[in-house]
């Protein structure tokens, strides 16, 4: 590049448009620092994390014990309350079932059809009866007729329960006069009725089961069928509706009771692995924590540095050849060292004096080791060609001197680390001096 190829390609004004793409393929250069602090920042935060959970060790045990206390007791409510609404619910279908199928549930207590009687026993033959072993004979039969096989014996063949059954009787023996008054209640008089003879027929035919009391006959009379007003039977329909009643209200409460029992919150349980896991989890954080700010740390220090981004950035704006890219990593081998020699030669087929300045943003030793290598590189080749360093270029008087005395400078940078201006006022420098910029080398 000569003077007037540098004023031609260079741009006015100091703004500079950089690509992020490029900004962060140079970043990524550093890909081990970026790595070192993550591990660095994971490695922090994975034992702050394990320290401070053993640190809490004596109040996990004491918060959780405490825990396991409350869920038992949260467990124990919910298992008793839903045996109490599974029995609640059990009891309202079994009364509702009674209520709706119960034959005193479905008499009108204020026009109740009764058929009444009247029973006595008699003493037969030779058989002797005081007036207390006819009461006890009675109470017998009593007995008998509600809590014996009497009852069964109707209530099947009435297509009821025993307890149903006992529901319609009402049974009365008089201290005087040795009789006792049968009152048999039904839907209707013809059921009452069948009832009411269906009882006496059973009583009378078992009148073995009494004969411990001596020979006797029992005597019926006084057989009749009416409509009466029955208090009793509207007292056990009231109290069955308000049972009914009260469960049901049982059964909202315990349900509602049910809906408000909170679950304890649960709490971690102090263990080695639950100290290792919880580590892990924030070591992990820490890894990509400390990854990205490393990240952001290094592109802040680019562009706070202008450093260039990749090798097109300079040779893009002035036109330059690119002699060798060694910003990979990789070291200088003999064939890439030869290869930028077979350019240069190349470049400087015209030229009589074939004395190459190596200059640069870089240190004085980087630029010397490379003129070194190239000398010694073009000794095998034959090229005629020498590499004389010229390091700081911008300050260094003697660099500068040396500088116009060549005619061809190559110039060597750092990708990410060589300042951008820095090296446009490199360029302007070489044109200015009259050697030949042959091209670029980047680290």
């Amino acid at each position: 590049m000569t003077q007037k190829d540098y004023y031609d390609f260079r741009e006015e004004g100091t703004s500079r448009q950089v690509s992020v793409e490029k900004l962060l393929q140079c970043v990524s250069r550093k890909w081990k620092l970026i790595l070192l602090a993550g591990v660095i920042l994971s490695i922090f935060f994975g034992m702050y994390k394990i320290m401070s959970i053993h640190s809490k060790k004596d109040e996990m045990i004491k918060t959780y014990d405490t825990y396991k206390n409350n869920l038992d007791m949260y467990n124990t409510n919910i298992s008793d309350y839903n045996k109490s609404i599974a029995e609640i619910q059990s009891g309202i279908s079994t009364r509702l079932e009674y209520i709706q199928s119960a034959p005193s549930m479905q008499i009108d207590p204020f026009n109740c059809p009764i058929a009444t009687a009247q029973v006595r026993v008699v003493p037969k033959g030779d058989t002797t009866m005081t007036d207390n072993n006819i009461y006890a004979l009675l109470y017998s039969i009593y007995d008998e007729i509600y809590y014996g096989d009497t009852s069964t014996i109707v209530a099947k063949n009435q297509n009821m329960n025993s307890a149903n059954l006992n529901e319609l009787l009402y049974l009365r023996i008089y201290a005087q006069g040795g009789n006792m008054t049968v009152v048999v209640r039904g839907e209707n008089e013809a059921q009452a009725e069948a009832i009411r003879d269906d009882l006496l027929e059973t009583v009378i035919g078992r009148k073995e089961v009494f004969s411990n009391f001596g020979d006797f006959d029992i005597e019926v009379y006084g057989l009749g069928t009416q409509t009466v007003v029955e208090p009793n039977i509207k007292t056990l329909q009231e109290a069955s509706t308000d049972s009914l009643t009260r469960m049901q209200t049982s059964l909202r409460t315990a349900q509602s009771q049910l809906s408000q029992l909170v679950k304890p919150a649960s709490v971690p349980q102090y263990s080695p692995k639950y100290m290792l896991k919880n580590g892990i989890k924030l070591g992990i954080v820490g890894f990509v924590g400390g990854a990205c700010l490393m990240a952001i740390a290094l592109i802040c220090l680019v562009l706070y540095r202008g450093a260039v981004l990749s090798s097109d950035e300079i040779d893009g704006e002035f036109g330059l050849r690119t002699l060798a890219d060694f910003s990979d990593g990789n070291t200088e081998s003999e064939a890439d060292l030869d290869y930028m020699l077979a350019r240069l030669e190349s470049c400087t087929a015209s030229m009589a004096d074939k004395e190459i300045g190596i200059a640069g943003t870089l240190s004085a030793k980087k630029l010397n080791d490379l003129a070194a290598k190239l000398n010694k590189q073009t000794a095998k080749t034959k090229g005629g060609l020498s590499f004389v360093s010229l390091p700081n270029i911008v300050k260094d008087a003697e660099s500068y001197r040396k500088l116009r005395e060549m005619k061809g400078v190559v110039i060597v940078e750092e990708v990410g680390r060589s300042s951008y201006n820095g090296i446009r006022n490199e360029i302007g420098l070489i044109a200015d001096s009259g050697a030949e910029l042959l091209g670029t080398v980047y680290y």
